[in-house]
């Protein structure tokens, strides 16, 4: 069994693929900046450091893995958040330097978690944070698995918190299909990948919806009735330009979001989760 060392432990995908390679007998190593944030017993070791920190010691954190595998990055959330900072400085500037680090340590495989249909989303700023980081595994390595997914489950719970507050926007008319990913089933696919070091992987959920049936969907959970808001490309990009000088962040995640709620994002089907059940149990947690 290897040894591998999980960036971004703490986030959604994070804990999931830490309890999957766990449960499969690997020993798992989390790379986090707060271990406060880290549920006990969910990884075999735990070690500190910050991706975005040019005096981190990632080298160290690397040394002796013999799989270094990221989903670190900002999410793609937007909520306001203390960290304001655009995705090149965090999601390309931190994973580069852990995949750099990987190298130095010796480590003989990374993985690396990004999105699918990345070359129709490229000008985007979070698609080119991500895809500077596969082509620098290209380039330079370590040998790479890049697992690219439609999106996470997790995305939902900001649908339903918009639901809680009135109309959801809608862009493309809400035509638009996607069948996103639970995260424990995408671990799953992650961890096969590394196993069988598959060069890359597209990964999307067993259940196809538009964005449209999305937002109803949440709307349903909630017991409400569905107020959508359509919105065009071209106004997301506008005000997304006068959000940038306040608040860089949320402004690179309002034009990601409506660039990729105005194509049609399906990959291959994978794992058993549906995003009604997902819903309903953020529903029920909130009370």
């Amino acid at each position: 069994m290897a040894t591998i060392l999980v960036a971004g432990a703490t986030g959604a995908l994070g804990r999931h693929l830490l309890t999957e390679l766990k449960r499969r007998g690997h020993r798992t190593r989390a790379l986090v900046r707060d271990p406060a944030r880290l549920p006990a017993d969910v990884a075999d070791e735990i070690t500190i450091a910050d991706l975005t920190d040019d005096a981190a010691p990632l080298t160290s954190a690397c040394h002796g893995a013999d799989i270094v595998v990221s989903a670190a990055g900002q999410a793609t959330t937007l909520a306001r958040a203390p960290d304001r900072r655009g995705f090149d400085a965090v999601d390309r500037a931190g994973n580069e330097r852990l995949f750099a680090a990987a190298r130095a340590a010796g480590v003989a495989r990374a993985g690396y978690v990004t999105v699918f249909n990345a070359d129709r989303l490229r000008g985007t700023a979070y698609v080119d944070a991500h895809e500077a980081v596969v082509a620098q595994l290209r380039s330079h390595g370590p040998p790479a698995t890049v697992i690219r997914a439609t999106g996470f489950f997790s995305a939902h719970a900001e649908i339903l918190d918009a639901a809680r507050r009135g109309p959801v926007p809608l862009f493309a008319g809400g035509r638009c299909r996607s069948n996103p990913v639970h995260e424990a089933d995408l671990a799953s696919v992650v961890a096969d990948a590394l196993e069988r070091e598959i060069g890359e992987v597209a990964v999307g959920g067993p259940e196809v919806l538009t964005r449209r049936e999305e937002a109803e969907l949440a709307f349903a959970t909630l017991g409400r009735r569905a107020p959508l808001l359509p919105m065009p490309y071209a106004a997301a990009r506008g005000l997304a330009a006068l959000v940038r000088p306040l608040d860089r962040r949320r402004a690179e995640t309002l034009a990601f979001v409506a660039a990729v709620s105005s194509i049609d994002m399906v990959a291959p089907p994978h794992g058993t989760r549906r995003v009604g059940e997902y819903l309903r149990e953020q529903a029920a947690r909130a009370g």
